[in-house]
């Protein structure tokens, strides 16, 4: 068990994280890109330093786990994926509740299909795609012939 002092000190970087991300997220707003990464960069050195002080402590769950997810899905929205990798196994390495590590395991998935297609492959930002007399907006990556959905969006009567 984890003593209240340590928790505390837990709780107060993670709220400095979630306070520099949600500037990151105003800054990135307002175009301003460079200050966005700075504060979303900072988020993340934040929010690992809190998932780290949990590192060993595989009995306070689900918090070390979800503070792990966290700093992962920063990372990756930094663009930092072999972080990202490394935060996911941690957290999987411990005990972490089912349906968290079931997140976890589908965060990695995203992590590896960003990196084969970093560099690889055309991001597509605002396609249109027909299906079923239906018409959609389409958001992803297109490696080779096949075509990896990040988003996927009814366009009823857009279009």
């Amino acid at each position: 068990m984890i003593n209240s002092s340590k928790m505390k000190d837990i709780n107060d970087l993670h709220d400095k994280a979630m306070e520099f991300w949600d500037e990151g997220f105003f800054a990135r707003r307002e175009s301003k890109k460079a200050l966005a990464q700075e504060k979303f960069r900072k988020a993340l050195e934040l929010e690992t330093q809190a998932a780290e002080m949990l590192k060993d402590k595989l009995d306070e769950e689900p918090s070390r786990s979800v503070l792990y997810r966290s700093a992962a899905s920063m990372a990756m929205s930094c663009e930092e994926y072999r972080q990202a990798e490394k935060l996911i196994a941690t957290a999987l390495a411990g005990n972490p509740p089912e349906e968290i590590a079931e997140e976890l395991r589908d965060l990695l998935e995203e992590v590896n299909l960003r990196k084969k297609s970093k560099g690889k492959s055309k991001q597509i930002e605002h396609a249109k795609l027909t299906f079923a007399n239906k018409t959609f907006e389409v958001k992803g990556f297109q490696i080779g012939k096949n075509i990896y959905l990040r988003e996927l969006s009814k366009l009823e009567g857009k279009v």
